[in-house]
């Protein structure tokens, strides 16, 4: 058996390098993958995706061919919370082995409904106003430059999670789950974090960290010891 793996799925407009800091921390015992979306990073040629069902299906690709005979886990932000249960199903179509863990973090149950915020009838300004709501928008971003090249990744990926819409799953997910989230993080209630427990035939662990919608910023080292903890 190889060493055990997690992979890692950014939250939105985020490249590989958002869990830099999580990857040195898992590094002496896990095999950690930040997993680059289309259009960022080292894939920055490729077109961004239309739909999470679009980037689940490239993710489970990659998992798939990247897992060998590893037992392993998916992690996964905001965004990559949303894509770590698509994932899930589309592993599950190609037959690929499932994770034995996923850890879903500030993200609603995805059967809660959110309300539509049409990202697109936004400018740019007012739109980069509505995403430092959530915390850990650098001001960098309303620089001209940096707008031009980030901007559309964020956008689309604003606009995926937008208009997603839950289908419900005629299995539920056979692992355990792991879901975490900040007390402070406007977007994401008990109640909401709670529901996840409806998509598991497993046990689901809720952990509250001090903080925001980023709390994980603040906390790699606690979340870190989390996943070697319920991986190894």
């Amino acid at each position: 058996m190889n060493r055990k793996k997690v992979f890692l799925l950014p939250y939105a407009g985020g490249s590989s390098i958002v869990y830099y800091k999580l990857t040195k921390l898992l590094s002496d015992d896990l095999e950690a993958v930040s997993v680059e979306l289309a259009g960022r990073g080292m894939r920055i040629n490729e077109s961004l995706y239309h739909n999470i069902d679009e980037a689940a299906e490239d993710i489970a690709e990659f998992i798939g061919e990247n897992i060998e005979d590893s037992q392993y886990g998916i992690f996964g932000h905001s965004m990559g919370a949303l894509l770590a249960f698509e994932v899930y199903y589309k592993l599950k179509e190609r037959k690929v082995p499932l994770p034995g863990h996923i850890f879903f973090s500030g993200r609603s149950a995805p059967h809660i409904k959110h309300r539509r915020i049409y990202v697109e009838r936004y400018s740019d300004h007012l739109f980069l106003d509505l995403v430092s709501l959530y915390g850990g928008l650098p001001k960098e971003m309303y620089d001209d430059q940096i707008k031009e090249k980030f901007l559309p990744i964020l956008r689309a990926d604003f606009k995926m999670i937008d208009e997603y819409e839950y289908i419900d799953k005629m299995i539920k997910i056979h692992c355990d789950i792991s879901v975490l989230y900040g007390e402070k993080d406007f977007s994401v209630d008990n109640k909401a974090v709670e529901e996840w427990d409806k998509h598991t035939n497993g046990k689901a662990h809720i952990y509250c960290f001090p903080g925001n919608h980023f709390y994980l910023n603040d906390e790699y080292d606690n979340i870190a010891k989390i996943i070697k903890d319920t991986i190894i």
